[in-house]
């Protein structure tokens, strides 16, 4: 099987494409305020009793702290997840003033956007259709039809944003070279 495959394709690194420019990384960081910054310091003052008790009595894992840890992520952007499992929309998002600023730097190009969580992707792309242009979606609660559609309105212009779960499509998807520009709007635990 490596035998065909390599006869079929061929590989070229980074150094031996002359004309590829260099990464261009920018971190920007957003305060959270009122109720957002409230309820993180209260799912946090909860999370760090809830790993102290686990600590305790034996029973802590890389699971229970992935667990606090993802449940304060999912506030940064928004929403937060109660005890019985029911997704909370948070009036303030502080993420979404420095998105906008990123996205008034670029310009009017085309831009992929990655989300941790569907209810970010959700909120997200109303907000972006309202504000900047056609999005196209990739979630995992999508059809394999629907998944082909997005990347397809994307390749060819007919969405400016490319918007997404990580987890759905952080590997795998090709087409989405026509952009440049890619935000971690959220990034979650998983750093493939």
């Amino acid at each position: 099987l490596h035998g065909f495959i390599q006869s079929v394709t061929s590989r070229v690194t980074k150094e031996q494409c002359l004309d590829l420019p260099p990464k261009v990384f920018s971190v920007r960081r957003a305060a959270m305020e009122g109720e957002q910054a409230k309820v993180y310091r209260d799912i946090k003052k909860d999370a760090v009793a809830n790993i102290q008790r686990a600590k305790s009595e034996g029973t802590l894992t890389v699971k229970n702290v992935l667990q606090e840890s993802l449940r304060l992520l999912q506030i940064t952007g928004g929403f937060f997840s109660a005890d019985d499992g029911e997704i909370h929309e948070l009036k303030e998002k502080c993420k979404v003033n420095a998105l906008a600023d990123v996205l008034d730097e670029i310009g009017d190009k085309q831009v992929v956007v990655w989300c941790a969580f569907r209810p970010e992707v959700t909120w997200l792309a109303k907000w972006l259709e309202k504000n900047y242009g056609r999005v196209a979606i990739l979630t995992g609660g999508i059809t394999g039809d629907e998944r082909t559609t997005a990347i397809e309105d994307f390749k060819r212009g007919d969405a400016r944003f490319f918007l997404g779960t990580a987890a759905a499509g952080g590997t795998g998807i090709n087409g989405l070279s026509v952009s440049d520009t890619e935000i971690y709007y959220s990034r979650d635990f998983n750093f493939a």
